[in-house]
C-alpha cells in the first residue's frame, strides 16, 4: 500500500494516462453494444404522438419502419410521399410506422407543414427516446423490423433513401411471411 502511495505521488500522469484508458475503453465497449444490428432484435424505442398517445417499438406481430428525417433534408422531403403511399397500401397487412422528425425544435413549423396529408405515426426528436440505437449518422434513414422485432434493415447503412421498387421488395415479403 506504501508502495501504490508512492508511485501515484511520483507518476501522477502515468496514473491519468491509465485512468483515462480505462473509461475509454468502457465507453467503446457502451457504444459498440448500443446500435442497430441486422439480425438483432431492435432495441426499444419510445415516442409520444402530438395526440398525446404513446407508441412503442418494436410492435410484436407488426412490420414496421422506423424513420428519421428533417425538413431541410432534400432526400427525406422526396421519400415522405413514397412512404406514405406504401403505408396506405399496407397498412391493412400489418405494416406500421413510426416516423421522428430531427429538425431543430425552432424550426418544426416546416415539417409540420409537410406532415399534413400523412396518415403514418410521426413525433419529434423531444419527444421520442431512440438513444438505445446509438448515433443517427445521416438523414433520411429507414429502419425495416420484421414481425418478431428483428432488424431487417439498418438504415444507417446502404442506400440512404428507398423508393417503391426497394419497398416492395424489403418490406412486402415481411408482410406475407407468418
Amino acid at each position: 500500500m506504501h508502495f501504490s502511495i508512492a508511485f501515484i505521488r511520483l507518476f501522477p500522469c502515468a496514473l491519468l494516462r491509465w485512468l483515462a484508458g480505462v473509461l475509454l475503453a468502457g465507453l467503446a465497449l457502451a457504444c459498440h453494444a448500443q446500435g442497430l444490428h441486422v439480425g438483432a432484435p431492435l432495441p426499444p424505442v419510445e415516442a409520444v404522438l402530438p395526440s398525446g398517445t404513446l407508441m412503442r417499438l418494436p410492435e410484436p406481430g407488426k412490420v414496421t419502419l422506423l424513420h428519421f428525417w428533417a425538413s431541410w433534408c432534400a432526400p427525406c422531403r422526396e421519400e415522405l410521399p413514397i412512404l406514405q403511399a406504401y403505408y396506405a397500401r399496407h397498412h391493412g397487412q400489418g405494416l406500421e410506422m413510426l416516423a421522428i422528425n430531427l429538425d431543430d425544435p425552432r424550426e418544426t413549423m416546416a415539417a409540420r407543414r409537410m406532415l399534413r396529408g400523412l396518415s403514418f405515426p410521426a413525433a419529434w426528436q423531444a419527444q421520442a427516446r431512440f438513444q438505445s440505437l446509438g448515433r443517427i449518422p445521416r438523414l433520411p434513414a429507414t429502419h425495416i423490423i420484421d414481425r418478431q422485432g428483428i432488424v431487417r434493415r439498418n438504415g444507417n447503412v446502404g442506400s440512404a433513401t428507398l423508393d417503391m421498387a426497394a419497398l416492395e421488395a424489403l418490406v412486402t415479403p415481411l408482410l406475407t411471411a407468418p
